[in-house]
């Protein structure tokens, strides 16, 4: 019995050996499947997170361009702005001279009518008058033309010197046409002047600096002073 109680004993510990060696593996199983499922949420967690950041790094890329663009376009449009202003400048500057030419002739030609010393005037002065007040009214016209396009462009200061220059010009043409030829003489030096005030306007509108002053002084003052 007491080898029965020993077999007894034996089959016991092999059951129990058995119970171990299938808990082993069962634990073994789960441990191998928590593993695998643990990678696999891991790797589609990382699946998602790349798609993440690939979703962000299009929107920073979408984002780029359209900055890009923008400043692209806002640098264009300055450009083309500068372009029209220094177009509409440059055909200003250009109608001066000729506006100028036939503001002298028309004071020169209606001054010699006040100094004619015979009546009736002769028919040639008074002929030269009249040609002389028509190119007046063409060159004024393309000034005109001219200054309207340029005040568009340009700022405020721009366009109280040409209310000012066209005040000279009208009354000094005014004065030479009502035969004040010494009137009409004694402005045509202002009209100089207020076109020579437009000039650092001008600059300034383009941008060009300023010309160096350069003042010369002479050997004498610039010399150095000789020792007794």
């Amino acid at each position: 019995m007491h080898i029965r109680g020993g077999v007894y004993l034996v089959q016991m510990t092999s059951a129990q050996f058995l119970y171990l060696v299938l808990t082993a593996v069962v634990a073994g199983v789960g441990a191998y499947f928590g593993s695998y499922l643990k990678k696999k949420g891991g790797d589609l967690a990382t699946h998602e997170d790349l798609d993440k950041l690939v979703d962000q790094v299009k929107a920073v890329t979408q984002a780029t361009k359209e900055i890009e663009e923008k400043i692209s376009d806002q640098m264009w449009n300055r450009h083309k702005r500068w372009e029209i202003k220094k177009d509409a400048l440059f055909a200003f500057v250009k109608e001066l001279p000729a506006f100028e030419e036939a503001i002298v002739h028309v004071v020169a030609t209606y001054g010699t009518i006040t100094n004619a010393k015979t009546e009736p005037i002769p028919p040639e002065i008074r002929q030269d008058a009249g040609h002389a007040h028509d190119k007046y009214l063409q060159a004024r016209k393309a000034f005109m033309g001219a200054e309207q396009l340029a005040r568009l462009v340009c700022g405020q200061n721009f366009a109280i010197r040409c209310v000012a220059l066209r005040e000279v010009v009208r009354r000094t043409v005014e004065a030479a046409m009502n035969n004040e030829a010494e009137l009409a003489s004694s402005l045509v030096p202002q009209f100089a002047g207020a076109m020579m005030d437009l000039d650092p306007i001008i600059r300034r509108e383009l941008g060009i600096p300023e010309p160096s002053t350069i003042t010369l002084q002479s050997s004498e003052s610039s010399a150095a002073p000789i020792p007794d």
